[in-house]
This record gives structure tokens, sequence and C-alpha cells, in this order.
């Protein structure tokens, strides 16, 4: 983000966990069951925080999708029933997710859905793609295990904001831009040119801005959260 909007570029992080009673694994040991009353309180705070931001760009994170191409999808009903109203109410300019161990860029009604949890784990189990809607799954990764995950990067400037979905050797695997704007659910175009400059040195990657790199890493910390 730009020195001068750090302050007022909220990143979001929101806990789904009481929101949701489809795609999750409940029947995992000690997983705590759900609390209604929580997950009203994260709806206001949710609402509230987004009502009161100025900012350029409204950005927010959890762990559980709206929409999956994978093995949590298509759709997590009501996720969408009570998250993305409010989405569309503030001009969120995108959501951030994991829970699908692989990578996808989805894209419904011109909002834009960023699902990185190929961190670790890596599936290719697509069970989710063919109930989404037509067109809307904009990128996946990997159909085929060959490779040991991979993992996404944003950086934002005053004029747009740019993800980049890597893989792990670092290649480039395909990015998209969402220009700022005033109106809802901004659109954005593909971006295939001039990624941010990596350098590799086999047991990590170095970027040359290192503002760069402070949204993709408490990204991932946070998507790796199970």
């Amino acid at each position: 983000m730009h020195p001068e909007h750090q302050e007022q570029d909220p990143l979001l992080f929101f806990d789904t966990w009481d929101l949701t009673t489809n795609s999750k694994d409940k029947e995992d040991t000690g997983a705590p069951p759900i609390n209604p009353e929580n997950g009203a309180k994260a709806l206001q705070f949710l609402e509230t925080t987004l009502a009161a931001s100025t900012g350029d760009y409204k950005i927010v994170v959890s762990h559980y999708p709206i929409y999956a191409a994978g093995a949590h999808g298509p759709v997590i009903s009501d996720l969408l029933a009570s998250i993305q109203p409010i989405l569309d109410r503030y001009k969120v300019d995108a959501y951030f997710c994991g829970h699908d161990h692989n990578l996808q860029h989805i894209q419904v009604n011109g909002f834009n859905y960023f699902v990185s949890g190929a961190g670790g784990e890596v599936s290719t189990g697509w069970q989710g793609m063919a109930g989404l809607p037509v067109d809307s799954l904009k990128f996946r990764f990997p159909e085929v295990i060959d490779r040991n995950g991979g993992f996404l990067q944003v950086q934002v400037n005053e004029t747009h904001m740019l993800v980049n979905y890597w893989s792990d050797q670092p290649v480039l695997l395909y990015n998209y831009t969402i220009a700022r704007t005033t109106t809802p659910n901004a659109q954005g175009t593909m971006c295939v040119t001039n990624p941010p400059p990596f350098t590799y040195y086999g047991g990590g990657v170095s970027l040359n801005d290192i503002r760069s790199l402070v949204l993709p890493v408490v990204i991932l910390l946070v998507l790796l959260g199970l």
C-alpha cells in the first residue's frame, strides 16, 4: 500500500466460523460448536467497520469461501446470504479466502473472489467447478499435482490493486488488476505484463519493495489457519 494511504486502506480480517453450517469440518475432534451470538457480533463488526472506512480500497479476508471451485464449492449459501449484501453495500473491492487447498479466481456479478489455500497441502479436487455461475471461474491451479503448491501476492497503489498468483518455483501463473473506483464491485482487467520482480534463492523469495511483502504474508498466515 502507498505510505500515505496505509491507515486508510482497511485490510479487514473477518471470522466466519459462526456464520456457516456448511463447508466446515465439524466432525474434527475438538471443533467448537457454532455460536449464533458470536455470528451476529461478527456481522455487526463487519458492517460497522466497513461503514466507517474512508479508504481508497476495502479488502475483506476470511478463511471460508463464498464461492469455490474445489471440494467446498460451488457456493456456501449461508455466507452468500449473510456476507455478500454487506460487501456489496460498502463497495468492497475483493474477498480473499482459503479452505480449498488450491488457487482460484472467481468473479460473479463483477465481484472478485480470490482463493489461496495451496501454501501447504495441495488438492486437485474440483468438485464445485461445474456448479459455479457460467464463465465465473477465471483461473484455477493446479489441474494435476505436479508441484508443491503456490501462493498469491497483492500490490496496491493509488490507481489499482494487482493480484498475482505464483507457483512454488516461483513462476507467475496468473495476474489480475482491479482499478480503483467509486462504483460498487470494482471491475478489473487482465494484466499479463510487468509483474513485480522476484529473486529466488531456493529457500524463499525476496521482493524488491518490502511494502509489497507485508500484505501477502499476512493474508497467507490467515488463510493457512484451519
